[in-house]
């Protein structure tokens, strides 16, 4: 299940160069029903969502770079080792990452200050309010001169940036001035592959029609057959393409594609592509984000159901302590290898 932070007002992810949520109108619609990003840690408010989640980050920095250019950054040190995710044709992989005492690290979020209290860089979730609302880590070193986009009202200064600098634990220090941010990015790091991707050559091969997918009749319809999907034991995931006119379905090896697709065709007239796939069961992904929601960890700032399947978990440094953490609260539902721990902060590559 979702669970909405303990930050006022609606929360949603905030898309980095780590992740990128692909919020529809049609998603953002069935989720006031059905409920898949989490953020915080507060258990006391859920929704659920069929539809469309945060991509699976990938981070093609090179290992022996990381240690290479340590020694040429200055100030904090960075703990322990970290892990960082890579995909390819054969899905996503795990790697870890030895992070060397004065890492440059870079991350992209919204810095915010209010009054003459300390800035803080937000990596998370934001709050739609107006000036946003969010917490983060102190980031030191700020000078708003300097910042891409700057917004003001209120007794609110913030902008969106990338930055470049070092984590200490508890404040990020920059390096060098904020730059303008990059985001949204290909969710895969562009390297061509999309997690959102039509799962058949042909999807109106048993029938159906191209829809507006914005139109009351789809969103009717898309509600319909998320409740449908929601009652499917083996049902992994869904999402929708092709201008949200083909609901795509991926379910567990061993599920009846004929009988399942005939359900479907009672609700949903558009175009249609079903999938098997060995990966955790959505109601097994849902448990696991009601363990996370109740262990209230620290590091992490939201977590969703991947739309390729698995719990996609985004923290602000992915190193060893928290990815332990995160996989001894989980460990119960889903598997490690169904789980992508992502983090805000990555090595800072000098070639970009």
């Amino acid at each position: 299940m979702s669970r909405v932070g303990n930050t006022p007002g609606a929360c949603f992810v905030l898309p980095t160069m780590r992740s990128r949520a692909r919020l529809t109108p049609l998603a953002l619609l069935a989720a006031t029903a059905l409920g898949l990003v989490g953020c915080g840690s507060d258990s006391s408010k859920a929704t659920r969502d069929v539809g469309k989640a945060t991509a699976v980050a990938v981070t093609p920095e090179p290992v022996g770079g990381v240690e290479e250019r340590a020694a040429d950054s200055s100030t904090e040190t960075i703990p322990r080792a970290g892990h960082v995710w890579t995909t390819d044709a054969d899905g996503p992989t795990e790697t870890e990452i030895a992070l060397r005492p004065r890492t440059p690290l870079t991350a992209e979020g919204v810095i915010r200050q209010l009054d003459d209290d300390p800035p803080v860089i937000c990596f998370g979730p934001v709050a739609e309010a107006y000036p946003p609302e969010c917490d983060g880590p102190l980031i030191l070193g700020v000078d708003w001169e300097e910042m891409p986009n700057e917004h003001q009202a209120q007794n609110v200064r913030w902008g969106e940036a990338r930055v470049v600098g070092t984590y200490d634990g508890q404040a990020f220090t920059l390096n060098r001035p904020p730059m303008p941010p990059t985001f949204p990015v290909e969710p895969d790091g562009g390297i061509g592959l999309d997690p959102y991707a039509q799962l058949c050559a042909d999807p109106y091969v048993d029938g159906g029609v191209a829809w507006d997918g914005a139109s009351e009749e789809a969103q009717a319809a898309h509600r319909e057959a998320a409740r449908l999907l929601e009652a499917e034991s083996g049902y992994v995931s869904s999402y929708v393409s092709q201008g949200e006119s083909v609901l795509n379905v991926l379910v567990v090896p061993g599920t009846d594609l004929v009988a399942l697709r005939s359900e479907l065709r009672g609700v949903w007239s558009g175009g249609l592509c079903l999938q098997s796939r060995s990966a955790p069961p959505r109601d097994a992904v849902y448990s696991a984000m009601d363990a996370l929601g109740r262990a209230s960890l620290p590091e992490i700032f939201s977590w969703s159901a991947a739309p390729e399947g698995g719990l996609n978990v985004n923290v602000l440094l992915a190193d060893d302590d928290t990815v332990n953490a995160v996989h001894q609260v989980v460990s119960a539902y889903v598997d490690p290898g169904g789980v992508h721990i992502n983090g805000a902060l990555v090595p800072f590559d000098v070639r970009d």
